[in-house]
């Protein structure tokens, strides 16, 4: 019998894993500006980690589950991420996100990429769908940083055992 799986493995821990790679890996920023803080924060850790990034750009994350209406197709999960881009400069804010549009909004083609850097077991990414993009966000923090937030929507599957339960 089951273990019904191991329930630390979350689908947006590995999707933030490779957006770090990917931005920290792209031309828009110096991966040794960041002095080996990941630039890619929880909403939850923001007020500590955006103090020890400075001026540098990063990039928050949230994600909640999404209603399934399908419910033939109960073992196809999905979720909603929400990704924050906040710099000091509009132009760099515009790159970023640009860049988040162009390795996130690629359907099948981001969850492959995905699935091959995570080598998970346990997830099986099917999509990735960019569904709103909020304006830029005038200056109103006292970092004087703009902000733009990015909302998609993933799906996903877990292996199932024969109860129907995640086996991984």
């Amino acid at each position: 019998m089951s273990d019904y799986s191991n329930y630390s493995i979350a689908p947006v821990y590995l999707v933030r894993s490779w957006i770090s790679s990917q931005f920290l890996n792209s031309t828009l920023v110096n991966q040794i500006d960041y002095n080996n803080i990941d630039p890619i924060i929880p909403v939850q850790d923001v007020d500590k980690t955006s103090k020890a990034l400075g001026k540098l750009p990063y990039i928050v994350y949230s994600s909640s589950p999404a209603i399934t209406f399908n419910q033939e197709v109960y073992y196809i999960k999905e979720e909603i991420m929400r990704v924050s881009t906040l710099s000091n400069n509009v132009n760099q804010l515009n790159a970023i996100s640009n860049f988040l549009v162009d390795i996130l909004d690629r359907r099948d083609l981001t969850a492959f990429d995905i699935n091959t850097f995570s080598a998970s077991e346990a997830v099986n990414f099917k999509t990735f769908t960019m569904i709103r993009s909020s304006e830029i966000e005038p200056v109103d923090q006292p970092a004087g940083r703009f902000v733009q937030t990015i909302t998609f929507k993933y799906s996903y599957t877990r292996p199932l055992d024969s109860s129907g339960r995640f086996a991984i």
